[in-house]
């Protein structure tokens, strides 16, 4: 029974040649892979972006160039119809001819007994393939932008942690430039060496009163008793008695380093005494420079 197919009248009126397709590659061209990518090597050397610049012109650039993509798309719709519409038909044609799609060949290397055949697609089909494309690319630049958004938005979390390190920064250096500032009011109102640091200047007023010297030690004590009481130690023993209230207070204090020579030391003993450190600070008259002294202790710790 003879294959019926249509007759070349017909098929001559209706094969047309193939229509040339624009590839959708301006997204796949872009070189960058990722905004830190970017960042590291930018367009121009004129100045590296910030990772938060870096971000918004990359973003910027994967979607225009995804644009271009798309305009391209689109005007090739046409000329893809028409070129799959060309393939079914000669496709058609060709097994109405009794061409199949594909033939074989004994494989010439083989060994075998019974010598395997290798299957070939039909030549007719990779011509069309070459001839009348049916595909832009199109597939490949929705693959690369999801990946290149992706690489976006896993960077946005970084661009906040970098504005936050930034102004933190600026934050510092602000602190730092105010306790300058104090140092240098301290140095100046208390007559101490210019190159004198927060520590220095602490060790130097606090030993103007022996009320506050003792008052200092307690309270950084408080803080950290983790090497001993040797702080209230050494300021108990530049203390000199010269009244009854005196002589009460080295005694509280003496008990208070006598309570942990078991070895179970706790500094907030210095708080809780009758002779803590908050009234031995209420003691003493300048508080000029028990603010000043306060001020140090802060700016120490």
């Amino acid at each position: 029974m003879t294959a019926a197919f249509p007759p070349p009248s017909l098929a001559a009126q209706e094969i047309e040649p193939a229509r040339p397709v624009t590839m959708c590659e301006a997204i796949l061209k872009v070189r960058w892979s990722t905004p830190e990518h970017y960042q590291a090597n930018p367009p121009t050397s004129y100045r590296k972006p910030t990772l938060e610049g870096a971000v918004a012109s990359f973003e910027q650039l994967v979607t225009g160039a995804y644009r271009q993509d798309v305009a391209t798309h689109a005007a090739n719709a046409v000329a893809l119809e028409h070129n799959r519409k060309m393939r079914d038909l000669i496709v058609s044609l060709m097994k109405a001819a009794g061409i199949p799609d594909e033939y074989s060949e004994i494989d010439h290397n083989s060994r075998s007994r019974f010598p395997k055949r290798n299957r070939h697609e039909a030549g007719y089909l990779g011509d069309l393939k070459r001839n009348f494309p049916i595909s832009d690319g199109w597939d490949r630049v929705e693959r690369r932008r999801a990946e290149l958004l992706k690489a976006i938005e896993e960077a946005k979390p970084k661009v906040e942690r970098e504005k936050q390190a930034v102004e933190q920064a600026r934050l510092n250096a602000i602190a730092a430039r105010k306790a300058d500032l104090a140092l240098a009011a301290v140095i100046l109102r208390h007559g101490l060496p210019e190159d004198a640091d927060w520590s220095d200047a602490l060790d130097t007023l606090q030993r103007r009163n022996k009320y506050l010297d003792l008052a200092v030690a307690g309270s950084q004590t408080r803080g950290d008793w983790s090497e001993g009481f040797y702080r209230v130690q050494n300021a108990f023993d530049r203390f000199t008695i010269e009244n009854e209230q005196d002589k009460d207070i080295a005694a509280d204090l003496l008990g208070c380093l006598r309570s942990g020579d078991d070895g179970d030391r706790d500094g907030r003993i210095f708080r809780d005494t009758k002779w803590s450190y908050d009234k031995l600070f209420a003691l003493v008259d300048d508080k000029q420079l028990v603010a000043d002294v306060r001020t140090c202790m802060e700016h120490i710790q």
